[in-house]
């Protein structure tokens, strides 16, 4: 019989079972990865749509003319693809990066792991990038509801992942221990 892996103690109550420090090392990891494939696709194809308005007024007649037109396509296309890439690799390592720094932070100043700091934390990411982005006052208002309202929802869900795994949630805890209690009391 297979025996189940029980996670550590210091990792019962870490997000998503992994200890802040590793947490973050992967999450960079993969979001440079995710950047570098998603801006490189998304590079090459504009590029490709531009070299062809670029160049619809000449294109060749030849069979080799069309080889090198396409060579020529394909060398301007991989060089924007990898411009690109390690552009949005870049900006989506900084924001996704970020975001779970300032959570582990603050989950480390607070001393409690819950939806509270993940909620909190959309807030502030909300409002940096609608002020990045120079919105006006209603449309800030909005990306921060929306974004506060997606950092309730990840954050009890993360919550029940740590409660299940058995890990301690302050408010899951108390009310498991109401809910003992009015049981006992009724019988």
């Amino acid at each position: 019989m297979a025996r189940k892996h029980l996670p550590e103690p210091e990792d019962a109550n870490s997000r998503f079972g992994i200890r802040p420090e590793y947490r973050l090392t992967g999450i960079a990891f993969m979001t440079s990865i995710f950047g570098v494939f998603d801006g490189f696709y998304r590079g090459f194809t504009s590029q490709s749509l531009v070299y062809l308005a670029e160049n619809s007024h000449r294109l060749p007649k030849t069979v080799g003319g069309w080889y090198f037109y396409h060579k020529r396509k394909n060398y301007v296309c991989i060089k924007n693809g990898i411009v690109n890439g390690t552009k949005l690799s870049a900006k989506l390592t900084l924001a996704v990066t970020g975001y779970f720094t300032l959570e582990a932070m603050l989950d480390e100043a607070r001393d409690k792991v819950d939806f509270i700091n993940t909620l909190a934390t959309s807030g502030i990411a909300a409002l940096g990038y609608a002020k990045l982005k120079n919105f006006g006052s209603y449309q800030t208002k909005q990306i921060i509801k929306k974004g506060m309202i997606v950092g309730m929802i990840s954050g009890l869900a993360q919550d029940l992942y740590i409660w299940t795994r058995g890990g301690k949630v302050w408010y899951l805890d108390q009310l498991g221990t109401a809910k003992l209690n009015r049981d006992v009391k009724l019988t």
